[in-house]
């Protein structure tokens, strides 16, 4: 991704939804990585001195997988038995090796890319599948053509020329 002409302001069109009516994402947690968060680190501390940025805490960095559903559709129990049904799902499957790196630009945030994208296939798989069987919610087989994993680093907290953070 080029950097684009101009940041804006990530929230500025989000109403922060009431508890509850959010929505259930499924997520790869990255903080038990210790080389990943050193790179997101590193990063930030050389995006710190940029005003409008706000950085990802170190301990929530991720890789979001799949947006689920809206939260209402999800109680309690059906979140226990799509986390344990992807467990199963996953329990023979190697992990996935990826490389972290290449810095992409959103209007909104900067991230690091993670590649290759057919690495995770067999995550995103399980948590379509996972989501699928337990909340009956249709989920596509296969990434989506759109899905480009990445962690982001920071958003974007105003609207301002991006060429000042690059």
């Amino acid at each position: 991704m080029s950097l684009p002409d101009q940041m804006t302001d990530r929230w500025q069109n989000r109403p922060e939804p009431p508890p509850g009516e959010g929505v259930v994402s499924w997520h790869m947690l990255m903080r038990d990585y210790p080389r990943v968060v050193d790179l997101a680190r590193q990063a930030q501390q050389r995006l710190a001195g940029f005003d409008g940025l706000h950085m990802s805490p170190l301990a929530w960095l991720h890789v979001t997988t799949l947006l689920a559903g809206p939260a209402a559709d999800f109680p309690p129990d059906k979140l226990r038995q799509m986390t344990e049904t992807a467990a199963d799902i996953l329990a023979t499957t190697n992990p996935a090796a990826v490389t972290l790196g290449q810095v992409l630009y959103h209007p909104e945030a900067i991230m690091l890319g993670v590649t290759p994208d057919e690495a995770l296939t067999a995550i995103y798989d399980a948590t379509c599948s996972a989501t699928h069987q337990v909340a009956g919610a249709h989920a596509p087989g296969g990434q989506p053509a759109r899905w480009r994993p990445h962690i982001t680093i920071c958003y974007s907290t105003s609207s301002q020329p991006a060429k000042a953070h690059h």
